[in-house]
């Protein structure tokens, strides 16, 4: 992988999920190999979403619950979705994901210098797709990398099938920005690495560190839409963010490997 940016930005995908579709149905996007960055991790994509919905065929709802973690109607809908996964529509990751993270980052706003840098230096580590790039047409589905189901562990999956992938990713950048939550983390082979630094929030509490909690998912996207600002980026730029709810570097509670954004609270 050739990146434009000196860096690369690991982050997870978003559970909330746009269902407009903009593009071609999936298994066209596959055959034109047109945004699709890692065509290579197709069979095992079919593999898992084939073995998917077996399992939900085959499964009493409270087991389909259980899989997809989910209920009611939106379990319904995810079942049909997932189905039909070879012939749904698609879009963009970064126009299909809009949690909170996604929201912050803002992509739509950001300038054509800020998206180029956004699309080449960010990977999605994901549950259904393994590894995904923005602008890669994916359809609306879901599956979380904690999944299991069948013979399928997808955390233990994805782990033995992208170890040597990590090393060819990673050879090519001088520097990883991990932003990634504990699960995805351990999906990722990290023994190739030039330079890598982890991105935590925390609030201080009588002196102690308290994880910012769903705040965090704010704060990811908004340092995400900083780093971006740039094609080169280093831990020591990284210890300027501050943050105007009273968020910067902690030089006491960070690392060499780490570092860690405070606010008294």
């Amino acid at each position: 992988m050739t990146n434009k940016t000196t860096y690369t930005i690991l982050l997870p995908p978003s559970e909330g999920k746009n269902p407009s579709n903009t593009e071609d149905k999936y298994s066209t996007v596959k055959i034109n190999k047109k945004n699709n960055y890692f065509t290579d991790l197709d069979n095992l994509r079919y593999e898992i979403s084939t073995s998917l919905q077996d399992q939900l065929i085959k499964s009493e709802p409270e087991r389909q619950e259980k899989i997809l973690e989910l209920k009611a109607k939106k379990l319904e809908d995810a079942i049909k979705k997932t189905l039909n996964f070879e012939n749904e529509l698609t879009t963009s990751a970064i126009n299909r994901y809009d949690g909170v993270m996604f929201k912050a980052i803002n992509f739509k706003e950001m300038n054509e210098t800020q998206k180029e840098n956004f699309n080449n230096s960010v990977i999605f580590v994901d549950g259904m797709f393994g590894l995904l790039k923005p602008q890669d047409l994916i359809p609306d589905y879901k599956l979380k990398i904690t999944s299991k189901f069948g013979k399928y562990n997808m955390t233990k999956f994805w782990k033995e099938n992208l170890y040597s992938k990590f090393n060819n990713l990673f050879s090519n950048t001088q520097l990883v920005i991990d932003i990634l939550p504990g699960s995805h983390r351990k999906v990722v082979n990290f023994s190739n690495i030039n330079n890598y630094v982890e991105i935590l929030f925390a609030k201080l509490v009588d002196g102690k560190l308290k994880n910012a909690g769903h705040e965090s998912k704010k704060l990811k996207g908004e340092i995400v839409n900083f780093i971006v600002q740039k094609n080169d980026t280093s831990i020591e730029d990284l210890k300027t963010w501050k943050h105007s709810l009273g968020y910067s570097y902690d030089s006491k509670n960070s690392n060499e490997y780490l570092i860690i954004y405070t606010k008294e609270d």
